[in-house]
């Protein structure tokens, strides 16, 4: 009859989680050490960076994953054999109890032995601590389906889009006020000369009369 050591990190994960991992443990042969539980998300961009880890939506970071390993003689022995002796007794446990767990061992690639998590499918976003007793909605998935009906991948990619069209959609119109505000400036500028130019075309509408009908200004620019 095997025994659970440092169970006490069980205590921050989700209860349905906790009660297969009691369960299962006296049915062993050997020991079962409760590696790691929940996880910060310090921890985990650690493991990403050194290659321990290929995500940082680890269901260890919301309190839904669990690692177990055998402990021989107190030692802690990682052995594929002894992970296989593991799988079936936490896979019955959890059938027997109703609960939908998953085993890193059955993944294709990268194979994680010693790893439990309770399913995507039947624990989406919901994360119950067996310690607070409290429910707090926890990021989903890539491919986990939300309230649209497209996945959270797909949905990103909408509100990119989205987010692209009224970005380009504000500066359009950021550059045609510039362009109003510049024809604007045009005018009010041109606005100011308008006096001028009536004032010139006056005097040489003036000058052009005084020719047709002044004979000896005509005289005077020797045009008679």
């Amino acid at each position: 009859m095997g025994r659970l050591i440092r169970s006490e990190r069980l205590d921050p994960l989700h209860a349905d989680l906790v009660k297969v991992v009691r369960a299962a443990a006296p049915e062993l042969p050997f020991d079962l050490l409760v590696v790691e539980g929940l996880r910060s998300k310090e921890t985990q961009r650690k493991y990403v960076e050194r290659g321990s880890s290929k995500t940082m939506n680890s269901r260890h970071l919301t309190g839904h994953a669990v690692d177990l390993s055998p402990l021989i003689d107190g030692q802690l022995v990682q052995d594929w054999q002894l992970y296989y002796k593991i799988a079936p007794v936490m896979k019955a446990t959890a059938k027997k109890l109703g609960v939908d767990i998953e085993w890193g061992g059955d993944w294709k690639s990268p194979k994680d032995g010693p790893h439990w998590q309770l399913s995507w499918k039947k624990y989406p976003v919901i994360t119950y601590s067996a310690m607070n007793a409290t429910e707090t909605e926890q990021p989903v998935p890539d491919d986990a389906v939300v309230a649209s009906g497209r996945t959270k991948l797909e949905e990103s990619k909408v509100n990119t889009s989205t987010v692209t069209v009224a970005t380009t959609t504000l500066a359009a119109t950021s550059e045609a006020l510039r362009s109003t505000s510049d024809i604007k400036t045009y005018i009010g500028g041109l606005a100011e000369w308008l006096p001028y130019i009536f004032a010139g075309v006056a005097i040489c509408g003036i000058i052009w009369l005084l020719y047709l009908y002044c004979k000896p200004c005509r005289k005077l620019i020797g045009k008679e």
